[in-house]
């Protein structure tokens, strides 16, 4: 099924991208879903697939400019039922679209942590809007939605703006204002944290990650940085019984960063036997020197 999904979306992209913009969304979106199996599938022909189709994807997103796109709150004043809820679907379309262009990073840094190379997108200077809170985003109906769009925050600037590594100099342990801001989006703190993992895989494939280079401190800061900003204190409660939120396994990913900080998983995989015995024997040999 996964073969045949890119077959087909493969055959339509001349006519969905160039023709009609909306099926190319549509398009797109499938791409999504099917790449995102191929990476869960644990199938090698199928990881080979996911990483060639990773930069058509991007590019016809790009032509489709749905990487400049900007998030503006609508005005929800009165308006009747019919148009709030005309506005409400507006809205949920436009998010639909900025969350499938943030799946398109978290793609793109999976597999530079997964096959040690260079991610095709920048990290760092991300400029999409952040995605909406969790109770916006999970609002049943035009009313419930209105209700707590009148509660959050303007957060209409774009990701790069919320970032620790582009603020100004702060201790790990009391993020800004301004990160505190993505706070109550489960998937943005999903983004950014695949985010800092590409930004290491970077560094990891440039030798710049020693333990007393200034860029694995930067990263340990960040990484820090977000726990304070979205996982300290976040739980809620259910039956009188306090349970922690963490709906994409967030804990358990940042706890893989890290290692990743701490170890090049290249060298680590090649030592356990990846390439064959003999390239295993040799970097076995090397940390035995070491």
């Amino acid at each position: 099924m996964f073969e045949k999904l890119n077959k087909a979306i493969l055959a339509s992209w001349e006519n969905s991208v160039l023709k009609d913009p909306a099926e190319a969304v549509s398009t797109i979106q499938a791409a999504l879903i099917g790449q995102t199996f191929g990476l869960l599938s644990g199938e090698p022909k199928h990881l080979v697939i996911v990483e060639a189709f990773h930069g058509t994807v991007i590019a016809c997103a790009r032509r489709c400019n749905m990487f400049t796109r900007t998030s503006n709150c609508p005005d929800l004043s009165g308006l009747s039922t019919i148009e709030l809820n005309t506005v409400w679907k507006s809205w949920a379309r436009s998010e639909e679209i900025t969350r499938t262009v943030l799946g398109l990073y978290i793609h793109d840094a999976e597999l530079a942590s997964m096959l040690h190379h260079e991610t095709l997108l920048r990290h760092d200077p991300i400029a999409l809007p952040v995605a909406a809170d969790d109770v916006v985003f999970n609002a049943p109906t035009a009313a419930a939605w209105k209700e707590r769009m009148l509660l959050r925050q303007d957060t209409r600037l774009t990701i790069r703006n919320y970032l620790h590594v582009n603020m100004e100099l702060h201790h790990y342990s009391q993020p800004l204002p301004a990160e505190l801001v993505c706070m109550p989006s489960s998937f943005t703190a999903y983004v950014v944290l695949h985010g800092i993992s590409a930004s290491v895989c970077e560094q990891q494939q440039s030798g710049r990650l020693d333990p007393g280079a200034p860029s694995f401190s930067k990263h340990y800061d960040t990484l820090m940085c977000w726990y304070f900003t979205f996982r300290a204190g976040k739980f809620s409660v259910s039956k009188d019984v306090i349970i922690p939120c963490d709906q994409f396994c967030l804990m358990i990913f940042w706890h893989t960063v890290f290692m990743h900080l701490l170890v090049d998983f290249n060298i680590l995989e090649r030592a356990i036997g990846r390439d064959g015995s003999m390239a295993g024997s040799a970097e076995r040999d090397h940390y035995y020197t070491i």
